[in-house]
This record gives structure tokens, sequence and C-alpha cells, in this order.
């Protein structure tokens, strides 16, 4: 857990100066590199802990940037397999009742390890009382669409990821 913590310790002032040290460190690129080395370390330093479950943001100011390979690339690493990948509705207002939809349909797949809203567009908040309870349970109950069956899945072991245009958090 410290190797972890001293790489975002000093990814974090590498992107705030995203600059060149000494003439030679581009800080920005180092930057997003140690960023990425961290959510690497985290699958692996997952099992050490419990408590709130991780959400690592990939932002880009323009679409086809890479964002998705981002996080393609740390979970095939780490995991072994692809992320699982869902998108957000096209409106600005998404309901928590859509995000238990979405969800809850995912986490009937047991062997998830790795969930990434990818492309949230521009301007619609990543924000959900679904989403928060997702993200601060160890489990999470929820039913099929169109039966009456329950599901109950652990989340305690799954990292989340989101990729959008500038994204924004709200909640």
């Amino acid at each position: 857990g410290k190797v972890k913590t001293v790489v975002q310790m000093v990814a974090i002032p590498f992107l705030l100066y995203h600059g060149t040290l000494f003439g030679v460190i581009d800080t920005g690129l180092w930057g997003q590199w140690l960023i990425w080395l961290s959510a690497v370390l985290t699958r692996f330093l997952r099992l050490a802990f419990r408590g709130n479950h991780p959400m690592f943001l990939v932002s880009g100011n323009e679409a086809g940037v890479g964002k998705g390979k981002v996080v393609d690339t740390a979970c095939l690493i780490s995991d072994g397999v692809s992320c699982e990948k869902t998108s957000r509705s096209q409106s600005s207002d998404v309901s928590d009742m859509e995000d238990g939809y979405v969800f809850t349909a995912m986490l009937a797949n047991q062997s998830i390890q790795s969930v990434c809203i990818d492309n949230i567009r521009e301007g619609c908040a990543l924000a959900s009382t679904t989403l928060e309870m997702l993200l601060t349970s160890p489990t999470a109950t929820g039913r099929k669409v169109r039966t009456s069956e329950m599901i109950r899945a652990r989340t305690d072991r799954i990292i989340w990821w989101a990729t959008g245009c500038n994204l924004k958090t709200g909640g």
C-alpha cells in the first residue's frame, strides 16, 4: 500500500505543474503514467483493505483520444480480462432507476472484476444514489429486469472506472 501512496503523491504535483522539470522531465506525461500505475496497483492491493470502493475517472478534452484504451490496458494487466463497460443515458438527467437496472444486469455476472461507465456525455454529471450505494456497500441487491428474481452480488472486489470528456462528479 505504501508504494501506491507514494506513486499517487508524486503524480499529483506532476499533474498540477504540467510542464518540464529540469529541462528533461515532462511532468504531465510522467504524472499520467504514475496515476495509471496507481490504478494497476489498486487491483493487487484491493484485497488487503476493506471500505469504500475505488473509482478512477479518465477524462479528456475530446473524443477518440484513448480513454477507453487506458482502462482496458490497466484491467488486462491487473485482472487478465477487459473491463465490463456500460454507458449512461444520453440525457443529462440519468435516473437512479435506470442506473439500478443497468448495474443489476451487469452484477448478475458474479465474475466481474472491473466496471467502466464509458463515454459519459459532457455536461452529464456522474452522480446517482445507486452508484453511491455500489461504491460504499460490500454487497448490492437488485431485481432482474422483467422478473421478480432478486440478485445479490458482492461489490467489494470491483474496481470502478468512468470515462468521458471533461468529467463532472456530483452527489
